[in-house]
């Protein structure tokens, strides 16, 4: 069983709209992409040549949205969101892309390539785990999700109130990294380094002034100490900070990527790479002072506490 992640930013015409392509998808158990041109129900190579034929030099995001619909299978699960309700969606597909048909209503709703699912309503961003939020940043119109397959089966059998699937095991403490969103986990740093390094935020130089990091924050002493927080895969490198100390040497940055990717460390010891298990041991230690939006999804996780 695979995961997997759709845009639905397909390109409806008018005087059809966004609305009448969720509708559809809705009432028909369908979602997909569009690239209508691209008819056959073959292979990948199939694919490819008719999306070269179709769309010559501009083929490669067809190409590679349709095969990737090709390769779902029954039983996956594809997250969405409708920009229109702020909703997001999880389905399980029931019947896969070579076995589409055409739909009388489906003109102008750009969606030629799918795949037939039972739709479940999930929420807002607040209850879907962070790996899976993550991957909406991406602009790939479909993308495959790594690492949350047990996950998403839970929610699957939890929303759905139907056990679809028998082998959904407890998650385990090491999965929260892919359970937190990357609010829970800015927020969970940033308290680490109120509470640990005793560092306060400056509330005149927060994020919308401070665009290369979260905040700035002071000691006692006037030091400046400048956090920045990525979740999902994206690494820091610590080697893009160093004129933040080499303009000021008594400023501290403070890097922590969920990834654990930081380049090369540089030998100035004013950059500071958090690990993930010195944030870990500070949740456990002030685990009363975590906002309870994350202790929820720690619980979730049977992450162990004091």
């Amino acid at each position: 069983m695979q995961v997997w992640r759709i845009h639905l930013n397909n390109g409806v015409k008018p005087p059809k709209t966004k609305n009448d392509l969720i509708q559809f998808c809705f009432t028909r158990h369908v979602i997909g992409v569009g690239w209508d041109a691209i008819t056959t129900h073959g292979d990948e190579a199939s694919i490819r040549e008719q999306a070269k034929q179709a769309y010559d030099s501009k083929y490669l995001p067809g190409f590679k949205a349709v095969n990737a619909m090709r390769k779902m299978k029954v039983g996956d699960l594809i997250w969405t969101y409708a920009k229109e309700s702020k909703t997001y969606y999880l389905c399980r597909v029931k019947n896969t892309w070579a076995n589409r048909v055409r739909f009388p209503e489906q003109d102008g709703l750009d969606i030629g390539n799918y795949v037939s699912v039972d739709w479940v309503p999930i929420g807002t961003v607040g209850v879907i785990p962070g790996a899976v939020f993550n991957s909406f940043s991406y602009n790939s119109s479909v993308q495959r999700i790594s690492n949350v397959e047990n996950i998403s089966k839970a929610y699957w059998n939890h929303y759905s109130q139907h056990t679809h699937y028998h082998d959904v095991q407890n998650l385990q403490p090491s999965e929260i990294w892919n359970v937190l969103t990357p609010e829970c986990v800015e927020e969970v740093v940033l308290l680490y380094l109120q509470f640990v390094k005793r560092l306060v935020v400056m509330s005149g130089a927060l994020k919308q002034s401070t665009p290369v990091y979260e905040c700035v924050m002071v000691d006692k002493d006037g030091n400046r100490h400048y956090p920045q927080v990525k979740s999902g895969k994206f690494a820091l490198n610590a080697q893009d900070y160093l004129s933040t100390v080499q303009s000021d040497p008594r400023a501290h940055v403070y890097l922590f990527a969920t990834s654990q990717e930081y380049g090369q460390k540089p030998s100035n010891d004013h950059i500071h790479c958090l690990s993930k298990d010195e944030i870990e041991e500070f949740m456990r230690d002030y685990w009363k002072a975590l906002p309870a939006q994350t202790k929820i999804w720690l619980e979730l996780c049977e992450f162990p506490h004091k």
